[in-house]
């Protein structure tokens, strides 16, 4: 048998290698990794929005890199994933400056400053497919000297500034290159913030975007009288230490609008597993099959800790957003699980017992034999003001018609549109305070106090997603 060598076609690998799935907040999160990783406390993403040619630039306080260093973190592939790496490293494959860049841009340069020295490289996309050769371009003094930036890096006394340039991939996003820059931007902003939310919280980096300081998510609302947060479990793998921490969030009736910021999202849906290596979130909302995603469930969320030492057991992939959960840890991690999100049930189910929880305009019970009942619940003020102008005979045909629409809810059709409802379309913060406009109108018709109605109201779902202006307005009737 003969060896022989078969190189790849540069322009062909490096074009196919632009198609690994990044989003553009996910590129520039795998971008920073490399800051992290260099010991970074300050990054600063600067964008300059232009109609025809926009860029943007990442600039740290890190290390810096040597020529030797610089030249080979330039290089793809420039690290064996099966290597040990220090404990902080949040890189794994040598790809991810590279590749991340790609996916959005054209022209991907590098300069890195330490011991006041600065050194420069650009990969260029156009400059392989035409010499059909990876060829990385060394920049000269004067050329360092004209990159966007440089000015501030010099500043520095070490650290190192990414510049991407002809975003192409971007193009077709929009109806303008201007605006689908901005659109991602703003994306850009709120993936960083949760992410990178335990870093920013504890202060430990800090990520402006046009000087702009973000603050970081908290999806566990950790600081909530109402949430509950278990104490650190830990499971042992391989020799190293995975830990898990059960939360349990308020229910939305107790969230005010700052609490809903600082979750960083409209809607409590994203229930399941927080993983996360070395601080970093990796993916999240996710169950693994590890337990059936029911109501019950829905304001719970893990978070797990895991080591980059085990990166190839949880199938940590090059963009670091996705991840496997492990059949040799799956059912360590299921059976902690369990001792936390279960007793609700065993309470539940005990003999002489019954949970019921309101739903703004309905009640949810489950009886000791483990099954579901709505009904509408009967202390909304809506019922009780109408309930306030009928005569007995009327309430008696008022009661029949809310049981009998109770015990026909069409459970079958709502789960099966369920997903294909916009909620948040329905029902929005306008339509909720004209419904509240409206029910202070029909109690002053029948002479029935405001106040007590608007401090019902501001208690309820939908109600209590506007619940500082209800109790503006309870101050008119005080």
């Amino acid at each position: 048998m003969k060896n022989c060598e078969c190189n790849p076609n540069a322009a062909i690998l490096v074009e196919s290698l632009r198609a690994t799935g990044y989003t553009f907040p996910a590129a520039i999160a795998d971008i920073i990794d490399n800051s992290i990783s260099a010991q970074a406390r300050q990054i600063d993403i600067i964008s300059l929005p232009d109609e025809h040619n926009p860029s943007l630039s990442i600039l740290d306080d890190g290390t810096g890199m040597s020529e030797d260093t610089l030249k080979e973190a330039m290089r793809f592939g420039s690290k064996d994933p099966l290597d040990k790496r220090n404990p902080y490293d949040l890189g794994r494959f040598g790809l991810g400056l590279k590749t991340a860049a790609f996916s959005q841009c054209r022209t991907l340069t590098v300069i890195s400053k330490q011991d006041n020295k600065l050194l420069g490289y650009c990969w260029d996309l156009d400059v392989i497919r035409e010499t059909e050769k990876w060829t990385l371009n060394q920049l000269s003094s004067s050329e360092i000297e004209n990159i966007e930036n440089i000015e501030t890096l010099k500043e520095l006394p070490h650290g190192t500034l990414v510049l991407l340039q002809n975003f192409d991939r971007m193009q077709t996003r929009s109806e303008t290159l201007a605006q689908s820059f901005s659109s991602s931007l703003t994306e850009m902003r709120k993936h960083l913030q949760l992410v990178f939310h335990r870093f920013l919280n504890d202060g430990s980096i800090i990520i402006r975007v046009n000087n702009v300081p973000l603050e970081g998510y908290q999806p566990f609302l950790e600081d909530h009288l109402a949430a509950q947060h278990s104490a650190p479990i830990y499971i042992t793998l391989n020799g190293c230490r995975i830990t898990l921490k059960i939360h349990t969030l308020p229910h939305a009736s107790k969230l005010t609008s700052e609490d809903k910021k600082i979750l960083g999202e409209e809607k409590q849906d994203k229930s399941g597993l927080y993983i996360y290596r070395n601080k970093r979130l990796i993916t999240w909302g996710k169950w693994f099959g590890l337990i059936p995603r029911k109501l019950i469930y829905q304001l719970t969320r893990i978070q797990v800790d895991i080591p980059n030492s085990l990166d190839n057991i949880w199938d940590i992939d090059i963009k670091k957003s996705s991840a496997s959960l492990p059949e040799s840890v799956k059912k360590k991690i299921k059976q902690r699980i369990e001792d936390f999100v279960q007793p609700s049930e065993k309470v539940i189910k005990h003999r002489g017992t019954r949970e019921t929880n309101e739903y703004g305009f309905w009640s949810c019970s489950r009886n000791r034999d483990g099954k579901y009942e709505f009904t509408i619940n009967e202390n909304i003020p809506q019922l009780r003001m109408l309930s306030a102008t009928l005569n007995d005979s009327q309430r008696k045909l008022l009661d029949n018609a809310i049981a009998a629409i109770a015990k026909y809810l069409p459970f079958n059709a709502i789960a099966s549109i369920y997903g294909e409802i916009d909620q948040a379309a329905i029902i929005d913060e306008e339509n909720i305070w004209l419904d509240v406009l409206e029910n202070i109108r029909i109690a002053q018709d029948n002479q029935i106090p405001i106040k007590p109605l608007l401090e019902t109201l501001s208690h309820m779902e939908p109600y209590c997603q506007i619940r500082e202006k209800i109790q503006e307005e309870m101050k008119k009737y005080e």
